[in-house]
């Protein structure tokens, strides 16, 4: 077990083709075998590359088109009857490396640690999804993992490797979670080292930092950076400096984000999704080292993500990934930190990519604001013929629990709500201009009937949840103003024609199409959506002008009486949704409706990091 050449033998090993493998497994199992036993030796070069040599050789195997992949890659590996010596051998070598005490006089233990990490990762992904798997959840790897994160605290140099234990922990608690008891997913859940969370969470932060700066235009801005000396995950920054500084000009950047170290963002969601103590500590982590604090440069990478995601597969389903973790964030027992006043913060930072754009604030913010803002962009920037559904209906859903916390804490938000109507109108507007697939009726009913209800409980408890009346007043200016696309948005959508929430709606164009009848002498229609023409469009005949329009609507407020649109008979499902316009939330997050989602996300992290070792020393 000499050092090798890992190019060399990676390129040797990619070029044999995989029955080929089988024909020699005698060799390939006695390679195995001996790199596996030297793990226990003393003679730490020694287990150094024979760790080399394993990751190498499982990284190739792995990525082979096997006819028949979990009894195969037994057979090259050691061959049935040696095979749990053999692996549980590997696992229990790579545990006692990872937990090792860490030696500020021998700086190869942490290499050797690394590298194990490193292994561990590879043979994870690996071994995702056939009959290996078995021996990660009946091996406990979470112990050596976690000690791994502790004894790394407060080591510069070995702070830098966190994200990649981190990242391990993520793959191995996505195994077979919703079909079986996952051990690693249990101690996630049980988890209170507050420690331990704090030092993942910041190496989070640092991470989503360096993918957030990637999303810059100027590429100088990325070669003459700064990487911080204890940037998330070492590995992984080492080889991304160098990949900016020597970027590719004939190559679109944008498409290759984000950036392959956000995979470690599995984990994050694996643990907020069971672990409350770890959401908590998520917003209210300070800093550290990194420019801003780790929530905040989540969300400024979700606002680079949302505006990006229609670029790529992959980067849908983490901008995706992001917007599960906002919602279990949104309705997590800690949602009142979204609203806490000592987190207001000035770090978010909003993705000016693409036109519109949000106004720019300057002042401290709460975290519940950039939040927000994100779902805005989500809506206003992902309006194509192949519509994402699905993530439309996460994002509406998303803000509408929202509407719900500020209602039920009794928060009046001084946010610039504008923005927020004026984009779900225009995602109306554009549904209207691109009807739906008959086969998608079902989905976009559930789509439609959460924009109204969104707009109808903005309206009914309008006087909570907006900083001031003038918000108020804008919100049922645009209702009137898009009289006629609501019209034929129940038109293209029929399913929302018996929802409580439209029909507070139509209360309000009713109440004041006949205001402004009674008013102006412009003829404004004869249909029960007939106001559609902005108000400003009257003003040429000079009895409607602007100012007088916003005159009428504060008027016409004090006789505006919408509640009667809303029943109280529990056993009918229509008053469900009446329900949700009073008090109740929607149905919190289940897991179980994101199976087939997760099990791509997982798939996605698993080669990101399997491709993150390709070429790293």
């Amino acid at each position: 077990m000499l050092r090798c050449n890992k190019q060399a033998f990676q390129d040797t090993l990619a070029a044999i083709p995989p029955e080929r493998f089988i024909q020699c497994k005698v060799i390939t199992q006695d390679l195995v075998k001996n790199a596996v036993n030297n793990l226990a030796s003393l003679d730490l070069v020694l287990v150094n590359n024979s760790l080399t040599i394993l990751s190498i050789f499982m990284q190739v195997i792995f990525s082979k088109k096997f006819m028949s992949p979990s009894s195969d890659f037994i057979t090259v590996f050691a061959g049935l009857e040696f095979i749990d010596d053999v692996f549980y051998g590997l696992l229990d070598h790579i545990s006692s490396i990872i937990k090792l005490p860490p030696d500020a006089s021998n700086p190869l233990i942490l290499t050797i640690q690394v590298n194990a990490i490193r292994t561990a990762n590879i043979a994870a992904g690996g071994a995702y999804q056939t009959s290996l798997a078995s021996y990660f959840t009946h091996k406990d790897m979470f112990n050596s993992i976690i000690s791994f994160i502790d004894n790394s605290s407060g080591n510069e140099i070995a702070e830098q490797f966190i994200g990649d234990a981190f990242s391990l922990l993520g793959v191995l608690s996505n195994y077979d979670k919703l079909e079986a008891i996952n051990p690693y997913r249990t101690r996630l859940a049980d988890f209170v080292d507050h420690k331990s969370m704090t030092s993942s969470i910041i190496a989070s932060g640092l991470v989503w930092q360096i993918c957030n700066e990637s999303y810059f235009s100027d590429n100088s801005r990325l070669t003459n950076s700064k990487f911080p000396s204890t940037v998330g995950s070492g590995l992984i920054a080492s080889y991304y400096q160098h990949w900016f500084q020597a970027p590719d000009p004939q190559e679109n950047n944008l498409d290759s984000l984000p950036l392959k170290i956000i995979s470690l963002t599995l984990t994050t969601y694996e643990f907020i999704n069971v672990n409350k103590v770890y959401a908590k500590l998520l917003l209210e982590c300070p800093s550290g080292k990194a420019k801003n604090t780790p929530f905040s440069n989540f969300l400024s990478l979700s606002t680079n993500l949302f505006q990006n995601q229609h670029r790529t597969t992959r980067a849908a389903l983490y901008a995706r990934l992001h917007l599960l973790i906002l919602r279990i964030l949104i309705e997590s027992p800690p949602p009142s930190l979204l609203l806490s006043n000592d987190l207001r913060t000035s770090d978010i930072i909003i993705s000016q990519q693409r036109q519109p754009m949000l106004p720019t604030v300057t002042t401290p913010r709460l975290l519940v604001e950039g939040v927000l803002d994100s779902l805005v962009l989500a809506v206003r920037h992902n309006m194509k013929r192949s519509l994402d559904i699905d993530m439309y209906i996460l994002t509406f859903t998303v803000i509408f629990q929202i509407v719900h916390l500020l209602r039920e804490s009794k928060i009046a938000l001084s946010y610039h709500w504008s923005e927020l109507w004026k984009t779900t109108f225009s995602f109306i507007k554009y549904i209207n201009s691109h009807p739906p697939d008959p086969r998608t009726n079902t989905s976009y009913a559930k789509l439609g009937n959460l924009i109204v209800l969104i707009l109808g409980a903005a309206v009914i408890h309008g006087d909570t949840i907006f900083g001031n009346s003038d918000q108020y007043d804008d919100l049922l200016y645009k209702i009137v103003e898009f009289a006629d696309s609501l019209s034929k948005f129940e038109k293209i959508i029929p399913a929302i024609s018996t929802s409580p929430a439209l029909s507070v709606l139509k209360t309000v164009i009713n109440h004041y199409t006949e205001l402004f009848r009674n008013t102006s002498s412009t003829s404004v229609g004869k249909s029960f959506f007939s106001f559609a023409s902005k108000p400003s469009s009257a003003a040429p005949q000079g009895d409607l002008t602007p100012q007088k329009v916003l005159d009428i609507i504060k008027e016409g407020y004090k006789t505006l009486s919408i509640h009667q649109n809303v029943t109280k008979n529990k056993n009918d499902q229509q008053d469900q949704t009446g329900n949700y316009l009073l008090y109740d939330s929607l149905p919190k997050y289940n897991e179980a409706d994101e199976r087939l989602f997760l099990k791509k996300v997982t798939r996605q992290v698993i080669l990101d990091v399997q491709q993150l070792h390709v070429g790293l020393n």
